[in-house]
């Protein structure tokens, strides 16, 4: 019996340290803008860098992204393994729809300096479209000497957030409550849409770290939000469950209010 053990380990070792993974193989593979790997919300994934064609070429590793409309995203990369990274590698980007044009760069989630954030929110708010990119993870510090054991995992996370209901109407009035609960200020950017889905007005603003504001929607927007009623669709660059709150509609007449907690937008 611990004979059969034994050689079930020595073949899941040998396996675990062979050569390119399974996105490196194949038609569709990885390893150039042909990739079919799509990054969507709840993608995790774990990946070498092992060099390929015999050790001669270093691992390049492509992911299709195409950010919704109105939408945001974090792509997190983490869980390293062996040599592949140091402060400043592997190198995580964001490239535009040609695949060579970099749009922006992965920061470090800590001061540590290892594992890495890829925030991207979409600058159209309204409508079915999307904007094409790549996200690029390549130069890993161990290079032309990376092997199978040299891993890292990546994972995707929708950001966006949803205000269900929202009545500036009847006498009512909606005040949004937003909190930023890291270390890093947010910047974030809604769209207000009709119970019918039009966009009728936006908004926006900075949110310093561990603060709160406080803002009544009949007021912003030029006022485009007065006499309507609708949702919010909250687009913002911080982290996953980066910020909380919640729509407090207020009833003067009676002194009744009725809360609506921010939840995440639907997928």
């Amino acid at each position: 019996m611990k004979r059969i053990a034994g050689i079930w380990l020595a073949v899941c070792l040998a396996a675990g340290t062979a050569g390119a993974d399974v996105w490196d193989l194949g038609t569709d593979a990885d390893n150039d803008t042909g990739s079919d790997n799509e990054i969507v919300h709840g993608l995790s994934q774990v990946h070498d860098m092992a060099a390929r064609a015999g050790g001669t070429i270093a691992d390049a590793d492509y992911y299709t992204f195409r950010l919704p409309n109105s939408r945001s995203y974090e792509i997190r990369i983490d869980g390293f393994t062996g040599n592949t990274s140091g402060t400043t590698t592997p190198e995580v980007s964001l490239l535009a729809d040609n695949g060579t044009t970099v749009v922006d760069i992965a920061q470090p989630v800590t001061s540590f300096g290892v594992a890495k954030s890829l925030r991207v929110a979409s600058t159209v708010m309204g409508g079915t479209g999307f904007t094409s990119h790549y996200v690029l993870v390549a130069n890993a510090a161990c290079g032309l000497a990376c092997t199978g054991t040299d891993e890292y995992r990546i994972r995707a996370f929708d950001t966006t957030l949803a205000l269900p209901r929202y009545n500036n109407t009847g006498g009512q009035v909606t005040v949004l409550v937003l909190q930023n609960p890291t270390n890093r200020s947010v910047n974030w950017f809604a769209g207000a849409f009709s119970n019918g889905g039009a966009l009728v007005g936006t908004l926006g603003a900075i949110l310093a770290p561990y603060a709160t504001s406080v803002i009544n929607l009949s007021t912003v927007s030029g006022g485009a939000l007065n006499n309507t009623s609708g949702s919010l669709v909250i687009r913002n660059d911080g982290p996953y469950q980066g910020l909380a709150g919640k729509g407090v509609s207020l009833e003067p007449a009676t002194g009744f209010t009725f809360d609506t907690a921010l939840v995440p937008a639907p997928q």
